[in-house]
């Protein structure tokens, strides 16, 4: 009814914008701590891991909904979402902010100069590297982003032949191998960015994420579906890196303007990742169309439909992870001119 629909509407928007509002603080407070601290690297990889800890439970969310143990997949969901709304969102940010009240941590740093204007005076440098950070996140959140969304469909309606459940199953457990090989991932980058630099660090990242792009032509088929983890392990390096490297380069541009810009850049770099996110959300559904996926024909899609999600999946990924590989190049080079 339009009435349901309109109270619907109203929660949502209070939600979105709430934690729009949690989300710039908590990054804000990280950027802070990290400025600091003098070991960005060391307080981003830290939050990465919950983060990753926080994907595993994600993913799984759903199937936890289809237990039998719920009378119908409606209760599942309600129920489960109670728990996901009081439980983990709502008693741990009560916590989180509780914890980080102003009279308990202070945050401010009176040798450093706080830029209180949205968009502070940069040098034509900083703002260049700056802009090169964002178009690399850009590219993996969105189009990248894009790309991969096509891992699902493939693996629900080539691998699994339009078996849902099974398909879902196998996406789970992709996305969980993701979350726990990118948590053992950050101890090696960490160790990486002490040995080699942030850039280079993130380079080799790259170099490794391009083949794996490759390899996900042969992953995502009925024959080849029991390599998955190597896909997993490929994969999962390049979206640690994006969460604990980037934010730690754009905090170590900030520390090198003699003044605390972290507003600015985290309200930056939270904007560019959220629209990346709605495009790629946006583009994956058109181009679904464009494919000629139609769900009503479960396992039976058309081999033009699968060639054309398989060529996304894999030589979309590699052409947009080169693109934000030769953007990185550019970086190096700029900042080695500079010095």
């Amino acid at each position: 009814m339009a009435w349901q629909w309109s109270v619907l509407v109203a929660l949502c928007l209070c939600y979105s914008l709430s934690m729009t509002v949690l989300i710039l603080t908590l990054k804000l407070l990280a950027f802070r701590l990290a400025l600091m601290s003098g070991d960005g690297q060391g307080v981003f990889s830290h939050i990465t891991l919950f983060e990753k800890i926080a994907a595993v439970l994600y993913f799984w969310l759903f199937p936890l909904t289809q237990l039998a143990f719920f009378t119908d997949a409606t209760s599942g969901v309600r129920i489960i979402g109670w728990l996901v709304g009081l439980g983990l969102i709502g008693s741990l940010c009560t916590l989180v902010a509780w914890q980080f009240a102003p009279e308990r941590v202070r945050l401010g740093d009176s040798r450093m100069k706080i830029a209180t204007e949205m968009a502070p005076t940069l040098s034509a440098h900083t703002q260049r590297q700056v802009n090169r950070l964002m178009w690399i996140s850009a590219l993996q959140f969105g189009a990248v982003g894009i790309c991969i969304s096509f891992d699902y469909y493939l693996l629900v309606y080539f691998v699994a032949a339009g078996d849902v459940t099974e398909g879902s199953t196998l996406k789970g457990a992709l996305s969980s191998g993701y979350a726990i090989a990118g948590a053992l991932y950050l101890p090696l980058l960490a160790r990486g960015v002490k040995q080699w630099g942030a850039v280079a660090t993130l380079q080799k990242v790259f170099v490794f994420t391009v083949l794996g792009s490759l390899l996900k032509w042969y992953v995502y088929t009925p024959y080849g579906y029991w390599a998955l983890w190597i896909d997993a392990v490929i994969g999962a390096a390049i979206w640690t890196a994006m969460t604990s490297i980037i934010p730690n380069m754009l905090t170590e541009l900030g520390r090198d303007t003699g003044q605390d810009i972290s507003p600015y850049l985290v309200s930056r770099h939270h904007t560019v990742i959220s629209m990346s996110l709605v495009l790629a959300m946006l583009g994956s559904g058109e181009l679904l169309n464009l494919v000629g996926f139609d769900a009503s024909l479960a396992g039976n899609q058309t081999d033009s439909t699968l060639f054309a999600m398989r060529l996304l999946l894999s030589f979309g990924s590699f052409i947009f992870t080169l693109g934000a590989l030769m953007i990185l190049s550019r970086y190096k080079t700029d900042r080695l001119i500079h010095s």
